[in-house]
């Protein structure tokens, strides 16, 4: 077994084809663990030092609740592929209970499919009082209740097994009362059966500093598997390898909590992780024979191109009923552009059509049964196959691409919503999604026809752009590049006709239209519910951004097409929107502004910043005045102009309509800002969340003076 330990300082569906045995199921996800998962129950409890109960006040950070005074992580990987099992040990001193109740009610998942045990798991505790008397927590004190069984639903691992034979309930144990200065120790086992290839696991917990951990990973024994092993985020801790058994040794100490902070991207960016994959070092193909694969010391990245590639190969087919409705499909098409366009929409509209039908939510990402044919997916609704996969639809968009004479590879993406990707560390748990790669001339576009909501031709996540992709090309490396959208593709435009009245009354008719991927985030919330679920969800958004405002006629349109703008409309009334005063009414002009704050309220930051995406925002806004005021002379608040943060606004005043004309105009094209680029970043956002709060005055107009009586008649 080779192992590559890589340590960057940056701090899903890879499925590798599996027989149709049950084990497989459980093999192609990823695991994020954190922290308080598994621990030690070959350990004997430690007894409390007279040090350790006499401390009064936290070490590392003055204001921890808690803090970790040793914590024990052993991965015991030794009978990989069928078990893996995670012991840890954590002893707690805590300060504050109330704030660190979360440490007090330790929870386990148990994961059954059709009777066989997924997941399972032992736990205990102990607490000392700063006294010295203590008392332990073991399988008496352990509650259980069903979380699943059977049941429709949409949680992660629905999605991935579907809801028929699926059970999972959850074990908890509470620890009694606590008081300041208290020793608390935990101790969890964790045994996951049929483990997942790629793992990521936190060496940093929330809130809680550590003052010393200890991590030790024992290896498969079988020779079939090549293991990587990296660490994110290694500032604090040191490693070693024995080259003889392959076991890897990770310790440290003084590791401070992690803070969760707006825009900070996955906890990997910031925390201490370990990830872990396993990489077949013998492929196996449907279409051949067990091959042995010798890849070459500067392609790291080629084992795992060929196993997705393999998986793949091993789906698409170009059959001849495959061939007919590729060339029915372009038939009409004017171009290369509008052939694949076509291609992606009947795979994206087929596959839209088998999720509402499947009112179980059986389309899942792994199946007891072997694969289905690409026509049986084409003609599901007759053919009715036991079950589909998700990406079966991806397969068929490759077919009908390759049957129209396109050059379609899968392509691996990485996903920002994970960890952070860097090409220095070939792992395949950071490449979890599969897109196709379609060819066309000089370029390389994107078809994601099996996602959940709807996306047009060239549209890929947020979370997959910007670090490129790896084709899946048996026996070669080769990544593509795939850039970042523009903030021009990602819009939101908010138009309103509105009047204020003299009582301070605002009212009137608005439109919110969202295109890129704003739609996208919006159409995620929307997509799949009826149509007076969807009302609610719209009704509920705007209402936090309109509040206290009455809101009533919203209409939605466009969600089910990802080509054109998402649009709600609706009109709108908000009492006491101005402060009226004797003579005067105060009142903001940015209305679709009112509620927001600025999105970085801390005055520090410990973590680098991450956009999701680059946008952009314009406000246009026409608002009739009431009669009898004029407006009062007033700066308006300077624009910021820029070529990555762009600010702009503009009020204007038609005297013929006694009306204003209101622009905001917002840019950002930045994606990522390091930590020390926070007070200013911080500075420009307060900037525009104080111009976006400026206030206009409106004075009651002057009487006008009575005419003078004419002089009478001589």
């Amino acid at each position: 077994m080779q192992t590559m330990l890589l340590f960057p300082g940056l701090g899903s569906r890879f499925a590798v084809r599996r027989k149709a045995l049950l084990k497989y199921l459980w093999f192609g996800g990823v695991f994020f663990g954190a922290g308080l998962l598994s621990a030690s129950a070959r350990e004997k409890w430690q007894n409390a030092t007279p040090a350790e109960l006499a401390g009064t006040a936290p070490t590392l950070e003055a204001d921890a609740a808690a803090e970790a005074l040793l914590w024990k992580i052993e991965v015991d990987d030794t009978n990989f592929p069928e078990s893996r099992r995670v012991d840890e040990y954590v002893r707690y001193k805590v300060f504050d209970p109330q704030r660190a109740d979360r440490l007090m009610r330790l929870s386990q998942e148990l994961v059954s499919y059709d009777g066989t045990e997924l997941k399972n798991g032992e736990m205990s505790a102990r607490l000392t009082l700063p006294d010295g008397t203590s008392k332990e927590f073991g399988a008496e004190s352990i509650k259980e209740r069903t979380v699943l069984k059977k049941a429709g639903g949409d949680s992660l691992v629905q999605r991935i097994f579907g809801s028929d034979g699926l059970e999972v309930k959850e074990k908890f144990l509470a620890i009694g009362t606590v008081q300041p200065g208290s020793i608390v120790e935990v101790r969890t086992s964790v045994t996951e059966h049929y483990p997942r290839l790629a793992s990521f696991r936190l060496l940093q917990f929330e809130e809680v500093p550590v003052l010393k951990l200890e991590y030790v990973h024992n290896p498969v024994s079988e020779e079939g598997f090549n293991r990587t092993l990296s660490i994110f985020n290694t500032q604090l801790l040191q490693w070693k390898e024995n080259k003889r058994t392959g076991e890897i040794n990770v310790w440290g100490g003084n590791l401070p909590s992690i803070k969760h902070e707006p825009f900070d991207g996955a906890r990997s960016y910031y925390a201490a992780t370990v990830v872990l994959s396993y990489t077949r070092r013998h492929l196996i193909s449907m279409k051949g024979t067990d091959q042995r694969r010798h890849f070459r010391a500067d392609q790291p990245w080629a084992p795992i191109a060929t196993v997705q590639n393999w998986e793949a190969e091993d789906r698409i087919t170009v059959t001849r009923k495959v061939k007919k409705t590729a060339a029915e499909l372009v038939a009409d098409a004017g171009n290369d552009l509008e052939q694949a366009q076509h291609i992606h929409d009947y795979v994206q509209g087929l596959f839209a059509r088998y999720v509402r039908q499947e009112k179980k939510n059986r389309v899942v990402m792994m199946r007891l049964t072997d694969r289905v044919s690409m026509d049986d997916v084409i003609d599901f609704e007759s053919a009715k196959p036991e079950q589909l996969l998700a990406p079966d639809f991806l397969w068929l968009a490759a077919s009908l691409y390759r049957a129209a004479g396109f050059r379609a590879e899968i392509l691996m993406l990485p996903s920002q919503r994970i960890a952070p990707f860097t090409r220095r560390i070939a792992s395949q748990a950071l490449l979890q999604e599969l897109c196709v790669a379609v060819r066309i001339g000089d370029s390389w576009h994107f078809s994601l026809p099996n996602s959940r909501q709807p996306r047009a031709f060239d549209e890929l996540p947020a979370e997959n752009q910007g670090y490129g992709g790896l084709l899946a090309l048996d026996n070669q490396e080769e990544f593509i590049d795939i850039p970042f959208s523009p903030a021009s593709q990602s819009r939101i435009e908010n138009v309103g006709t509105l009047r204020l009245e003299s009582g301070g009354t605002l009212s009137g008719n608005c439109s919110i239209k969202f295109t890129g991927h704003e739609a996208a985030s919006m159409r995620q919330r929307l997509y799949g519910r009826n149509p007076e679920r969807q009302i609610a969800i719209a009704k509920r958004s705007l209402g936090r951004q309109f509040a206290p405002a009455e809101l009533s006629g919203i209409q939605i349109e466009n969600i089910d097409d990802p080509r054109k703008p998402l649009e709600l409309s609706f009109a709108l009334r908000w009492l006491e929107y101005a402060t009226v005063t004797d003579n005067r009414l105060i009142f903001r002009p940015f209305v679709f502004r009112a509620n927001e704050h600025p999105p970085f309220a801390s005055a520090e930051r410990h973590n680098a910043i991450y956009f999701p995406f680059r946008n952009e925002e314009a406000d246009t806004l026409v608002l009739a005045l009431p009669d009898g005021y004029e407006l009062e002379a007033k700066e308006v608040p300077p624009s910021s102009p820029g070529a990555v943060l762009a600010y702009k606004i503009q009020i204007g005043y038609n005297r013929t309509k006694h009306a204003l004309h209101i622009q905001r105009d917002f840019m950002s094209s930045l994606i990522s800002a390091n930590v020390t680029d926070y007070p200013a970043l911080k500075r420009w956002y307060d900037m525009v969340a104080t111009s976006d709060q400026y206030s206009l005055v409106l004075k009651k107009s002057a009487a006008p003076a009575p005419t003078p009586a004419s002089p009478p008649a001589p």
